[in-house]
């Protein structure tokens, strides 16, 4: 068994990680390749540029957007407890 992950090659997207056989490692889809995962790689994580995984970093707009998406979750889960005292 081997670890390892897919790639899309004209993106450099990660398509997909997992463990496979051997003898199905090459087996992916048409448009990528498929690469041994001894870092731990994941789409959420990395990114295949230049030949070479790079890890994926936060702008300050897109922590920002996630925070507010966060804090918008939670308050609309506390309205939605409460809405019942309102009918």
């Amino acid at each position: 068994m081997k670890s390892r992950v897919i790639v899309e090659i004209s993106t450099g997207v990660i398509l997909s990680t997992g463990v496979c056989l051997e003898e199905d490692f090459n087996n992916v889809p048409t448009g990528c390749a498929a690469y041994e995962n001894t870092e731990g790689w994941s789409d959420s994580t990395h990114k295949f540029l230049n030949g070479e995984f790079v890890e994926l970093v936060q702008t300050p707009e897109e922590a920002a957007t996630e925070m507010w998406l966060f804090i918008r979750t939670a308050r609309d889960g506390r309205l939605a407890q409460c809405d019942w005292t309102q009918v």
